[in-house]
């Protein structure tokens, strides 16, 4: 599994090359190349290298943050946060998914993939309370994603969330006694 992760590395960088010639510099064609930063520190992630993972991260965000591409710089903070949460950084990972969720996610007219990836990111914020023994609010966070979700009709969406309420509801009681 390591070689295609490090075969897809070797790929990606690649690509960056090409990102790099004098024909891709041009504002058109940078929020590729921070697409593929953002796609390269998942995969470092992946392997374990989270040095490298997070330097990819953060020269994406810088792209994105430089051609205000809200969408894009919303998903460099999402995965940002995500490489904190799986270092069990959970306030941190917190900081950067309501980051997220400022920057693109707070208007109320999203397309629907939009509104699929503000329930996702929901229950984000609510695993990280639930990690932080924020009962109250995990399930406010796990109850707006709820409400996208039956909103959308997205079963599969709707399965994460109930398990996620129900592992909310179970850590919590045990916090109680």
């Amino acid at each position: 599994m390591q070689s295609d992760y490090l075969l897809t590395i070797k790929y990606l960088n690649k690509s960056l090359e090409y990102f790099d010639t004098k024909y891709f510099v041009t504002n058109r064609y940078k929020d590729g190349r921070g697409y593929v930063l953002i796609s390269l520190g998942v995969m470092y992630n992946k392997i374990g290298n989270t040095k490298q993972s997070r330097g990819n991260y953060f020269e994406g965000l810088r792209i994105f943050e430089e051609l205000k591409n809200t969408p894009a710089v919303s998903y460099a903070l999402q995965s940002i946060a995500n490489l904190h949460f799986e270092q069990k950084k959970y306030n941190l990972a917190l900081q950067y998914y309501l980051k997220a969720y400022d920057i693109y996610y707070k208007k109320d007219e999203l397309s629907y993939q939009d509104n699929i990836q503000k329930a996702l990111l929901f229950i984000s914020i609510g695993k990280c309370h639930q990690e932080l023994r924020h009962c109250d609010l995990s399930e406010n966070y796990l109850n707006k994603g709820l409400a996208i979700a039956i909103k959308l009709n997205d079963k599969d969406i709707l399965s994460e969330i109930y398990f996620n309420l129900g592992q909310n509801k179970e850590r919590c009681d045990k916090d109680i006694d």
